[in-house]
């Protein structure tokens, strides 16, 4: 299905399609396009050369999670005693 691919594909999300106005359209209101302009499109997008697919890129919280240098023990919860609090 063409929809699936538009929104998977990597060049589309970052705005460098060189169809992008006609992916658009075809993406967001299909059903009011002329199918014969449709399926062109359709070719357009199964035969273009620039399709990148989207792999899993990591959201800010876990990025932030991963570089962050917290002093936990091991129940999760800060450690007390090395702050004198106890």
């Amino acid at each position: 299905m063409i929809s699936h691919r538009i929104n998977s594909c990597l060049v589309f999300a970052e705005g460098k399609c060189p169809h992008k106005l006609r992916m658009e359209r075809v993406y967001i209101i299909p059903q009011f396009i002329d199918p014969d302009e449709l399926d062109q499109a359709r070719s357009q997008c199964f035969r273009c050369k620039l399709y990148t697919k989207i792999r899993y890129y990591p959201t800010d919280l876990e990025i932030d999670d991963l570089h962050s240098t917290k002093k936990d023990n091991d129940y999760g919860s800060p450690d007390l005693r090395s702050k004198n609090v106890i």
